[in-house]
């Protein structure tokens, strides 16, 4: 009985183990079916994510842009430049823009670009000539413009937006601030990208020390070859051409009396750009009332209330005339008038004066000016004592310092 109830025993702790076991087991696959799935799940984004990467490798980025090409960034075109929305290059002559119906053009910052063009070539259009026949030698739509009635150089033109609009010799340039631009000859003084833009072919197109091209003039030592205020330099070994005498040889100043402009926009406020008529120089004038002129001697105010050279030039602003010296007109005088003297048969210089300015010479006295009636002004002319401007000549040779070492107390010659 023992022997059996001993048998009962083991087996129900066999089977008690056995069911221990079972349940460890159950647990343990439970275990590995939870908890061992948060890394399969991780190894599976894993593998997700650097499928869809070998992915979007294998996709082809775009292939740049070629030429003409629409385009919004730089990045876009093959050669790294877009502008107004199409694919170009860059270029420093005609020749780097094969394309027809392109040309090698400033983008308006002073770079060259390949730039489709759009104006007419052909009879009457612009830069053809109408010296002869004016209005009627131009094509429908074009005009002839000219600087005097018979001006051999007369050519037809057109309004244009900017120099795409013009063929390669002629600029898209204003008149004036604020007025309409036409395609002009592209002259002295003119932007430029290259030699070739430039009248003949010895012009050159150069850069100021500002940085700045402009177009230039060739010329020679010997001869007075440069325009008005302009000077003849050795820009390399033989090669010489004009360029201005403004500071730092630029075309364009900073807006003051007398440096260089083409618009009104270019002065100062309230200073005008004038063109002289007979030199064509243009500068920057200045505010002023008449005959008051805020500026050195050489100066007048004009019609306008602006101050001005009285010559055409900033480098020599008058004649430079004297007290007695010869003269056609007022320009010819440093600072008076230019008027007739007693037994002179031709007309001279006086010299400004008023009650603060008194005049240079011991031998000059200040006279009122009159034209009829009005008084135009005061300037210093001989004595009352001297006859004539020969005699006033001799006295300040021989008698500089007036009566000072002089026998009498006036010049008797």
């Amino acid at each position: 009985m023992k022997y059996k109830n001993f048998l009962k025993i083991m087996v129900s702790c066999l089977n008690f183990s056995f069911l221990l076991l079972l349940i460890a087991v159950f647990l343990s696959c439970n275990g590995s079916n939870g908890k061992q799935q948060e890394p399969d799940s991780i190894e599976n984004e894993d593998t997700n994510t650097q499928t869809e990467e070998k992915e979007e490798s294998l996709e082809e980025e775009p292939a740049p842009l070629p030429f003409g090409s629409p385009c919004n960034n730089d990045s876009d075109c093959i050669e790294n430049v877009c502008f107004e929305n199409s694919c170009t290059r860059e270029c420093d002559s005609y020749s780097d823009c094969p394309e027809p119906g392109t040309r090698c053009i400033d983008n308006g910052e002073g770079k060259g670009l390949c730039i489709y063009t759009d104006y007419e070539d052909g009879p009457g259009t612009s830069g053809k000539n109408c010296a002869i026949g004016g209005d009627a030698d131009c094509a429908e739509g074009y005009f002839c413009m000219a600087k005097t009635r018979d001006d051999p150089y007369a050519f037809c033109t057109k309004e244009c937006l900017d120099d795409r609009n013009c063929p390669p010799s002629m600029i898209c340039k204003s008149l004036g601030e604020g007025e309409r631009a036409y395609c002009m000859p592209r002259g002295y003084c003119d932007r430029c990208l290259f030699d070739d833009e430039c009248g003949y072919a010895g012009d050159k197109c150069i850069t100021d020390d500002n940085g700045n091209k402009f177009c230039s003039k060739q010329c020679t030592l010997e001869g007075k070859t440069c325009p008005v205020d302009s000077s003849c330099v050795e820009i390399e070994a033989g090669v010489f051409q004009c360029m201005p005498d403004y500071e730092g040889h630029s075309c364009k100043g900073g807006g003051e009396l007398c440096s260089p402009c083409e618009t009104d926009g270019d002065c100062l406020q309230g200073g005008k750009c004038i063109e002289d008529y007979y030199t064509h120089v243009k500068f920057c004038g200045v505010p002023c009332n008449d005959p008051s002129c805020p500026a050195p001697d050489e100066y007048y105010c004009n019609e306008d209330n602006q101050c001005r050279p009285r010559k055409g030039s900033c480098t020599h602003p008058s004649g430079g005339g004297l007290i007695c010296d010869n003269c056609e007109d007022f320009t010819d005088c440093k600072t008076g008038f230019c008027i007739g003297f007693p037994d002179e048969y031709h007309t001279v210089c006086g010299e400004d004066c008023s009650e603060t300015r008194t005049c240079s010479s011991p031998w000059a006295t200040c006279y009122q000016i009159t034209s009829g009636t009005q008084v135009v002004g005061y300037n210093c002319l001989p004595l009352e004592t001297i006859s004539n401007c020969f005699q006033y000549k001799q006295c300040t040779t021989y008698c500089p310092n007036g009566m000072e070492g002089c026998s009498l107390p006036f010049c008797r010659m």
